[in-house]
């Protein structure tokens, strides 16, 4: 799917948009609803599903869990966990939704702020 701000699916999503459409069209029973919000947003409403809060605690994510990145200090992009160390996200207009490792963003600069499990 391409990338589109604003976007919450199925042709066009942006980060936090993707993480609503795939929580809201999944056959899963989330701790509480997915909220369509900004990553900021998904951080107030759940953070106390918090099961990690730095790059180091990648290790303990499971697949489908959220996982929040922060650039210069605040939150700015959102992604699920698919597990052995990548995600899927709508990474940016050029790229759409792709599936990508955590330490590619880490390296860049993009740092992983918290990590939410609202699946068991």
């Amino acid at each position: 799917a391409a990338y589109r701000a604003g976007g919450e699916g199925p042709r066009a999503f942006d980060c936090s948009g993707f993480v609503y459409w795939v929580y809201n069209n999944a056959d899963v029973k989330p701790k509480k609803k997915i909220k369509r919000t900004s990553s900021a947003g998904l951080y107030h409403s759940l953070k106390k599903y918090k099961v990690g809060s730095s790059y180091k605690s990648v290790k303990r994510a499971k697949a489908g869990d959220i996982v929040l990145f922060t650039r210069g200090g605040s939150y700015g992009h959102a992604a699920i966990y698919a597990g052995k160390g990548r995600i899927i996200h709508a990474a940016n207009p050029r790229k759409g939704v792709i599936s990508q490792s955590i330490k590619q963003l880490h390296d860049s600069g993009t740092r992983v702020a918290t990590i939410v499990r609202v699946v068991d």
